[in-house]
C-alpha cells in the first residue's frame, strides 16, 4: 500500500469510529469504546509505518502529494475571472506532516486507552469516545491537507470539538462557561486567519501551499502587504496556541475531563497554531517573524510567572503549556525552525504525561486538585511519581531528557539571533527567563504533590496507585521523554531542516488546476525577468528532485553554523543547565527544606504575589475594556434602538395601525356590506312572501287576474 493510501486510512478511520459511536455506540458492548480505541490504534500503527518509510528514505526533501478536484466553477462561466474557480483538495506528505501524524496519533491513542479507566462509569461514556474520535479526525485532517481552505475547515472542526470536550460535563456551570470562553476567544484569532486566507485568495486565486510559495518566491507577498497577510494568518495561531493576549481561555479549559486536557491542551489542538507557522514558515516576512518572536517570547515568560503561585495542579500545567508554546513561537520567530518544531514533538510526550499524571492523582484523591491538600503521595503512588519525575526533569531542561535537547536548541537559536541583532537581545531574556521559571514551578508542583507530609490525612488515607489502564500510558510517555530517543545520529535535525525559497531559472510553475487565473501569468512573467541565475543551482533537479513541475520553490538546505551560532550554542547549553539546576535547588529550599518560607516571601512581596495570584487581572481588564462596554452598548441598542425605536416606534405602532385599520374594515363590513346584503335578501324574501299569496291553485282566480291585467294594459294603451 502506498503512502497516500496509508494517510487516507489514518484520517478516515477515526471518522468511521465517530459515526458508529454517535449513532449506535450506547447499544454496543462497553458502550462501543473498543471501536474508537481500535480505530485510533490502527491509525497510530499506520503513522508509525509512514515514519518508518521516511526513515528508510532518509531524505529531508521528501514530498509526496495527491490532489483531487473538489469543485469546478469554470464550467459555469466562460470568462477568465475570479468566479471561474477550480478548488482542488489534496494530501501533502513530507517529514513535518509525517512526524506530526505520529505525535497526534500517539497521544490520542494513549489518551483513548487512559480514558477507559478514567471515565469508567460516566453517564455519557459513549459520547465521550465519539467526541475523541471526531477530534482525532479533525486534527489529522488539519495536518494532512495541502491548502489553506481545507485547513480552515478542519481548523474550525477542531474548535468545535474542543468546545464539546471542554464542556463535556456541561451540568457544571464552570465547565459550560469555560467551553464558551474557549470557543469565543479562539474565534477572535480565527477571524484573523480567515482574513489572511482571503488576502491570499484574492491575490492569487488559489490557496494551495505550493502556489503560495511560488508567489512568495516571485516577490508577490513582500513588503507591508506580505507582513499584514502573514500576521493575519498568525492571529489564528495566537488563538489556537493560546498566545498573549488570547491566552485566557486555556487555563479555564481545565474544567474538562483530564484526558481532554492531555489530548487537546498538550500535544494536539494547541500545537495546531505552531504547526501552521511551521508549515507556512517561508511565507512570513522578516517583520512578521520578528513579531512572532516577540509575541512568543513575551508569552513564554508571562505565562511562566503566572504558574509560580497557582494552587490548582491542572492550571499550573495549563500555564506551563502556554509558556512552552510561547517558546516554540519564539524559536520560529528567530529562525530556529528545526528547534521550534522539535520542541513541539518533545513537549507532546512530557506534557501529555504530566497531564495524565495529574489525572491519576486527582482520580486517587477523589477529585481534589489543590496542591496544598496533597503531599507524601510518592509512597502510595510510586509509578505515578516515577513517571511524573521523568516528565518534570524533561520539561525543566535537565540533561539526558528530551526537553533539554529541544530547549537547548531554542535557547541557542535565540541567543544567536541576539548576537546578530543586538537591539533584540530582549528575546534572549524572554527565553532564558521562561526556562528558569519552568524548572522552579514544575518542581514546586512535584514537591507539593509527592513529597513532605500529607496535608490532608483523610485524602491521603484513601489514596492508592491507579489501575494498569491509567499507569501504562504514563510509562510509555515517560519513556518517550528520555533524550536518547532524539539524540542518536541527530536524525531529527537531518529530516527536519529549515526551508529556503529557491528560484527556478526557467519560470515559476503554475499550481495544478489554477491555469485559468490571469494572476499566475503575471507571476510567471515577473519571475522570468527577475530570476538571478547566480542564486540558482546548475541543475534545478539537484535541489527540487526529479519532477520539477510538481514541486514548489521550496527546498530544505542544511545551514552551516557561523561562529556566533557555535558560540551561542555552547553558552546556551551551559546557561540552560545552570538555570535548570539552580531553579530546582531553589524549589528544594522553598518546599522541602523550608529554608526559605514561601508564606513569608509572599507576605513580604504581597503586591507582586497578589498580582500573580490574580493572573495580572487580565480577565478583569478584558471585562472592563471589552466585555463590560460591549454589554452596555448591547443594552443601549436593545433599550433605545430595538425596544424604543424599532419595537415601540415602528413595530408596535405599525401593529396598532394595523389593528385599527382592521377594526375600521370590520365596522365597514358589518354596517355597509353586511347590511346591504342582508337588506336585499330581506326585500326579496318579503316580496316573495307577498307574491306567494297569488298562487291559490284555482283556475278561476288565475283567469280573473289575467283578465284584470289585460284590462289594465288596454286602458294604459288607450291613454297613451
Amino acid at each position: 500500500m502506498d503512502m497516500i493510501k496509508l494517510s487516507l486510512l489514518i484520517v478516515t478511520l477515526p471518522l468511521i469510529a465517530f459515526t458508529i459511536q454517535i449513532l449506535v455506540g450506547k447499544r454496543l458492548p462497553r458502550d462501543g469504546d473498543f471501536i474508537s480505541l481500535a480505530s485510533i490504534f490502527v491509525s497510530w500503527i499506520l503513522s508509525l509505518k509512514l515514519l518508518w518509510n521516511a526513515f528508510s528514505l532518509y531524505d529531508p526533501q521528501l514530498k509526496i502529494t495527491k490532489e483531487w478536484l473538489w469543485f469546478d466553477l469554470a464550467r459555469f462561466s466562460s470568462d477568465l475571472d475570479i468566479f471561474a474557480l477550480k478548488l482542488p483538495v489534496g494530501i501533502l506528505l513530507d517529514n513535518v506532516s509525517i512526524l506530526m501524524l505520529v505525535v497526534v496519533t500517539t497521544v490520542s491513542f494513549l489518551v483513548h486507552f487512559y480514558s477507559i479507566g478514567y471515565m469508567k462509569g460516566d453517564a455519557h461514556y459513549s459520547r465521550f469516545f465519539a467526541y475523541l474520535s471526531l477530534f482525532s479526525f479533525s486534527m489529522l485532517g488539519l495536518v494532512l491537507t495541502d491548502n489553506l481552505f481545507v485547513l480552515y475547515i478542519f481548523w474550525e472542526l477542531v474548535g468545535v470539538c474542543s468546545y464539546l470536550l471542554i464542556g463535556f460535563w456541561f451540568e457544571k456551570r464552570s465547565a459550560a462557561n469555560a467551553c464558551k470562553k474557549a470557543f469565543l476567544t479562539t474565534r477572535v484569532g480565527d477571524i484573523g486567519l480567515f482574513i489572511g486566507i482571503m488576502m491570499v485568495f484574492t491575490t492569487l486565486g488559489s490557496v494551495s501551499y505550493s502556489s503560495i510559495f511560488e508567489a512568495k518566491a516571485s516577490g508577490l507577498f513582500s513588503g507591508v502587504f506580505g507582513t499584514i497577510a502573514g500576521l493575519c494568518i498568525f492571529m489564528g495561531a495566537v488563538g489556537k496556541s493560546a498566545q498573549f493576549p488570547l491566552h485566557i481561555w486555556l487555563p479555564d479549559a481545565m474544567e474538562g475531563p483530564t484526558p481532554v486536557s492531555a489530548l487537546i491542551h498538550a500535544a494536539t489542538m494547541v500545537a495546531a497554531g505552531v504547526y501552521l507557522v511551521v508549515r507556512l514558515f517561508v511565507f512570513f516576512t522578516p517583520d512578521a517573524l520578528l513579531t512572532i518572536a516577540y509575541v512568543g517570547g513575551f508569552t513564554a515568560l508571562f505565562a511562566a510567572t503566572m504558574a509560580l503561585t497557582h494552587q490548582d495542579i491542572k492550571k499550573v500545567l495549563a500555564y506551563s503549556t502556554v509558556s512552552q508554546l510561547g517558546l516554540m513561537m519564539l524559536a520560529l520567530g528567530v529562525g530556529a525552525y528545526t528547534a521550534g518544531f522539535f520542541h513541539l514533538v518533545t513537549h507532546a510526550s512530557f506534557k501529555a504525561c504530566l497531564f495524565l499524571v495529574s489525572g491519576s492523582v486527582i482520580h486517587a484523591l477523589h477529585g481534589e486538585q489543590n496542591l496544598f491538600k496533597m503531599g507524601g503521595l510518592r509512597k502510595k503512588m510510586p509509578l505515578t511519581f516515577g513517571t511524573c519525575l521523568i516528565a518534570t526533569l524533561a520539561i525543566a531542561g535537565v540533561p539526558l531528557f528530551s526537553g533539554f535537547v529541544s530547549k537547548d536548541q531554542i535557547l541557542a537559536g535565540t541567543l544567536s539571533f541576539a548576537y546578530n541583532h543586538p537591539p533584540h537581545s530582549l528575546l534572549a531574556f524572554f527565553g532564558f527567563g521562561a526556562s528558569a521559571l519552568t524548572a522552579f514551578y514544575m518542581f514546586r508542583l512535584l514537591f507539593l504533590t509527592f513529597f513532605g507530609k500529607p496535608r490532608d490525612e483523610k485524602l491521603y488515607s484513601h489514596a492508592h496507585e491507579s489501575s494498569f489502564v491509567i499507569t501504562l500510558p504514563l510509562i510509555i510517555l515517560a519513556i518517550l521523554s528520555l533524550g536518547f530517543i532524539y539524540e542518536k545520529q541527530n536524525w531529527f535535525e537531518h529530516l527536519i531542516q529549515k526551508p529556503q525559497l529557491i528560484a527556478i531559472k526557467s519560470s515559476v510553475v503554475v499550481a495544478p488546476n489554477s491555469e485559468t487565473l490571469p494572476i499566475f501569468k503575471k507571476i510567471k512573467e515577473k519571475t522570468k525577468e527577475n530570476v538571478d541565475p547566480s542564486a540558482t543551482p546548475q541543475d534545478d533537479r539537484e535541489v527540487l528532485g526529479d519532477d520539477v513541475k510538481d514541486q514548489p520553490q521550496v527546498a530544505y538546505v542544511e545551514p552551516h553554523k557561523t561562529e556566533n551560532e557555535k558560540k551561542a550554542h555552547t553558552q546556551a547549553m551551559v546557561a540552560s543547565v545552570f538555570f535548570a539546576f539552580f531553579s530546582i535547588f531553589l524549589a528544594w529550599l522553598f518546599y522541602i527544606q523550608r529554608v526559605i518560607d514561601p508564606e513569608k516571601v509572599s507576605e513580604k512581596y504581597k503586591s507582586v504575589y497578589n498580582t500573580l495570584v490574580n493572573l495580572y487581572w487580565i480577565d478583569e481588564a478584558y471585562q472592563f475594556l471589552f466585555i463590560g462596554p460591549l454589554i452596555k452598548i448591547n443594552n443601549f441598542l436593545y433599550k433605545k434602538i430595538d425596544s424604543e425605536i424599532i419595537d415601540q416606534g415602528f413595530i408596535d405602532r405599525s401593529a396598532l395601525i394595523t389593528v385599527k385599520t382592521a377594526h375600521a374594515q370590520g365596522d365597514f363590513d358589518n354596517t355597509v356590506i353586511d347590511r346591504g346584503v342582508d337588506g336585499t335578501a330581506h326585500t326579496v324574501f318579503s316580496g316573495g312572501l307577498k307574491l306567494v299569496r297569488i298562487q291559490t291553485g284555482q283556475v278561476q282566480d288565475y283567469l280573473k287576474i289575467g283578465l284584470g291585467l289585460v284590462i289594465i294594459l288596454l286602458i294604459a294603451f288607450i291613454l297613451m
